[in-house]
């Protein structure tokens, strides 16, 4: 089940494979950028690496569904100053884009 409960799409036994020849595989509970790192060079090359059974193009996947990223979907990265408000926390504090 790629669905578990440390980080959905990097257990064992992935279906589809995240190499295009059918192999490679994550451990559990791995970070994203470690993942793609690893399957970089157990697939061959990054080329030979499914990367959208890792994150979608906003940065984020599901089960539930959050992101791993920037927020680059959710706001304008290109402004010049001080990073955007995109959110508050719970406890009131603004939450700031990237940089």
């Amino acid at each position: 089940n790629i669905y578990g409960p440390e980080e959905a799409g990097f257990g064992f036994g992935m279906n589809p494979s995240p190499c295009t020849d059918g192999s490679g595989t994550c451990y559990a509970g791995v970070d994203v950028p470690t993942c793609e790192a690893s399957l970089d060079i157990t697939c061959g090359n990054s080329s030979k690496v499914v990367h959208s059974l890792m994150l979608d193009t906003c940065g984020g996947h599901a089960i539930p569904y959050h992101y791993h990223n920037d927020l680059a979907c959710d706001y304008d990265h290109t402004f010049q100053g001080h990073s955007p408000l995109i959110g508050f926390a719970l406890d009131g504090y603004g939450i700031y884009g990237l940089y």
